[in-house]
């Protein structure tokens, strides 16, 4: 038995040993899986630390490497732009020394093309200028074309319905696309219509030559009869057969040649005269008074006064075929020119195919000569050819006015032999029409009313006392 327990307790005390034994073990297994587990975590902590490291490595060694670029760059960049610049100044060097070459070669050539160059900018200037000058003295005329108006050429039609227009002004508006028919640009053939809108833009005083055309009419020295001069205008006793302006088949001693010439080799430096400077006109065989405006201001003054002629007053003396009835007359008409003979004027008695202009005409009988009468004639309005064509629609057409028939004996028949041969000598005596301006008064640009008076001629006297010798 107390073998048995022994064996019992000694087995007791192995499996205790053993149970022990396993506890240490266990133990040890812990101790080594702990110690293993905190080299484990000591190896990853290292390992962090060391990626860590790394990465602040690698962070820093690629800082270095972003500077060393940066710098590298930058050491780039500058050398770079520093070469380049380099480069540009030396290639600016170059073009400077190129164009002070290039100067020294071209500056004889700029001298020469300067003066050029100069007097084309003087010449644009003037151009611009006058162009303004233009544009600034235009004015704008709006017709309505009646509804019973007749189909007629547009030049016609405003040549009948503007005063003191020419043909020339018309065609030189139509090129400049200055005349407007229902807001569209026609050309000088086109028919006006019933109710046609005609808007023309014309200059305030129409000018019938213009400056560039009197800077190439050539002076003339020509013997002028000048009554008076002044700053504002001149007063010229016009010969009978001189032409007031240039013209077809006229281009030669004319008034302007004369007055340009004047105006040259006078004390008046003013050589802007051209022919609009006439604000009134007379025929070529036409002699007596004529006013000659020296600028601006004066022509624009003195224009009023001619064709609103409320201040002026013109005087004529005319010798005329037959004896007129009545010692005082008026005679009123529409004058346009004449459909058979466009040289002439004829009078129409209304204006219904507004073919004429409105005019007045005084007379008054100052001698009668049996075949002829002597008259004094005040005008109202200056159309042309008026007093010739006024008398000749009375039936007594000027004496020896080869246009209006005045260079035919007027009652022939009812004329002695002797007769017809004295009214010949006086044709050979006066070969052109009896018709002067013996006096005009008007109110000076200055403000004061001026009155000047030219005799008769030599030619138109010496018939006058003839007449009185053989009829009175």
């Amino acid at each position: 038995m107390k073998t048995s327990k022994m064996k019992t307790s000694k087995m007791k005390t192995s499996k205790m040993k053993t149970s022990k034994m396993k506890t240490s073990k266990m133990k040890t297994s812990k101790m080594k899986t702990s110690k293993k587990t905190k080299t484990s975590k000591m190896k990853t902590s290292k390992k962090t630390k060391t990626s860590k490291k790394t990465k602040t490595s690698k962070m820093k060694t690629s800082k270095k490497t972003k500077t060393s670029k940066k710098t590298k760059t930058s050491k780039k960049t500058k050398t770079s732009k520093k070469t380049k610049t380099s480069k540009m100044k030396t290639s600016k060097m170059k073009t400077s020394k190129m164009k002070t070459s290039k100067k020294t070669k071209t500056s004889k050539k700029t001298k020469t093309s300067k003066t050029k160059t100069s007097k084309k900018t003087k010449t644009s200037k003037k151009t611009k200028t006058s162009k303004k000058t233009k544009t600034s003295k235009m004015k704008t005329i709006h017709i309505v074309v009646k509804q019973n108006q007749k189909e007629i050429r547009i030049d016609k039609f405003l040549k009948m319905n503007i005063e003191n227009i020419s043909r020339n002004q018309i065609q030189k508006l139509m090129f400049s696309e200055k005349i407007i028919v229902n807001q569209k640009i026609v050309k000088k053939n086109y028919k006006i219509q019933p109710l046609d809108s005609i808007e023309i833009q014309i200059p305030k005083i129409s000018p019938i030559l213009d400056h560039l055309e009197y800077k190439n009419i050539v002076a003339e020295k020509i013997n002028l009869d000048i009554l008076h001069e002044d700053e504002d205008l001149i007063v010229v006793n016009k010969p009978a057969g001189m032409v007031v302006h240039p013209g077809f088949g006229h281009y030669k001693g004319t008034l302007i040649h004369g007055i340009k010439y004047h105006l040259q080799n006078s004390n008046w430096k003013n050589l802007n005269l051209y022919r609009s400077g006439l604000v009134h006109r007379l025929d070529k065989d036409t002699s007596g008074l004529l006013v000659v405006a020296k600028n601006e201001y004066s022509k624009k003054y003195l224009f009023q006064q001619f064709h609103y002629p409320k201040t002026i007053q013109r005087e004529y003396r005319a010798l005329i075929w037959g004896d007129l009835i009545e010692k005082k007359g008026i005679i009123t008409g529409f004058i346009g020119r004449d459909p058979k003979n466009r040289k002439r004027m004829t009078v129409f008695k209304t204006n219904e195919s507004h073919k004429g202009k409105y005019s007045v005409t005084h007379y008054q009988v100052l001698e009668r000569f049996k075949y002829l009468t002597y008259v004094s004639c005040n005008i109202e309005t200056g159309k042309t050819h008026q007093i010739r064509a006024h008398f000749k629609y009375l039936g007594h057409p000027l004496f020896h006015d080869s246009i209006y028939g005045g260079h035919k004996i007027f009652m022939k028949k009812k004329c002695s032999n002797q007769n017809i041969e004295f009214l010949k000598t006086c044709f050979k005596i006066l070969p052109r029409q009896a018709l002067h301006a013996i006096s005009l008064s008007f109110i000076h640009p200055k403000h004061e009313k001026c009155y000047f008076y030219c005799p008769i001629p030599e030619d138109f006297k010496i018939v006058l006392q003839q007449c009185r010798k053989k009829f009175l």
